[in-house]
């Protein structure tokens, strides 16, 4: 129920959002800005109600449905608006490059980051569990997690490289030898 009631409904958001943005003008006054920053401290006093003080959103089965949906849509307006901004002028002309190259540098392996960090920060926290403070653990589940995921995203990219050639040289193989029967069965 969490996936149908969290995950779909921002899912088929971000799809039609970004069909809007890539087939009509959207064109984003200070109003609209506004509305959004507005719509995600919403979200996020929805979300603190449903998740501290145990108060059901629409659905008593997923504490943060509405909450979700609402910073979800208003956060991908709101960030790349604010690195746009900030990347514009000075002082934020620095900022505003190191936090872009910082989220294109997880955003290179998102997918890989979203797999491998339920399974790997469960057995990072459960082996630092004893004697460490969370924010130690935080830090070390980001490290590791990280880690593993770029190393997954190198070995992925590794491997459609080498099965691209050995298809290319299994075609190359079939083809000659194609060949071969044609030029010996026509003599």
């Amino acid at each position: 129920m969490f996936g149908f009631t969290n995950r779909i409904p921002v899912f088929l958001i971000g799809i039609f959002a970004g069909w809007l943005s890539q087939n009509r003008e959207v064109v984003f006054d200070r109003l609209v800005w506004g509305v959004l920053i507005l719509i995600c401290i919403l979200g996020g006093y929805l979300g603190y109600l449903s998740s501290y003080t145990g108060m059901y959103i629409l659905v008593p089965v997923s504490e943060c449905c509405l909450p979700n949906i609402l910073m979800a849509v208003s956060l991908s307006f709101l960030i790349p608006g604010a690195l746009y901004r900030l990347s514009e002028g000075w002082p934020g002309k620095a900022v505003g490059r190191l936090v872009s190259g910082v989220l294109s540098f997880y955003g290179m392996f998102t997918l890989e980051f979203y797999c491998i960090q339920k399974w790997l920060g469960d057995k990072i926290i459960s082996a630092m569990r004893g004697g460490y403070s969370r924010w130690k653990i935080n830090i070390a589940v980001l490290a590791g997690v990280t880690a593993a995921a770029l190393a997954v995203h190198v070995m992925s990219r590794y491997f459609w490289i080498a099965a691209e050639r050995a298809a290319r040289g299994i075609k190359a193989f079939f083809s000659a030898q194609e060949k071969e029967e044609k030029e010996g069965g026509s003599v």
